[in-house]
């Protein structure tokens, strides 16, 4: 699925942003997609409605988030 955002990777996203909000001492945020064909291709569409759209959101802590891209990125 090209590292397509489904339930499961939505939890875990939400769960990475909350250890991070509860972090002070971290410098950076580095996201790396599995596999080498694409970082994200969106949604996978069944789960689409069950993903809370805040699960998503990176932390707004001001700290710089890193995506380590081999191949496509899409947002």
């Amino acid at each position: 699925m090209l590292n397509a955002v489904d339930r499961t990777m939505a939890v875990e996203l939400h769960q990475a942003w909350t250890r991070v909000m509860a972090s002070p001492d971290l410098d950076a945020v580095v996201v790396v997609g599995a596999g080498a064909e694409a970082l994200c291709l969106g949604l996978v569409r069944r789960d689409a409605l069950a993903v809370p759209a805040n699960a998503l959101r990176p932390p707004s802590r001001g700290i710089p988030l890193v995506a380590a891209v081999n191949g496509v990125a899409c947002a």
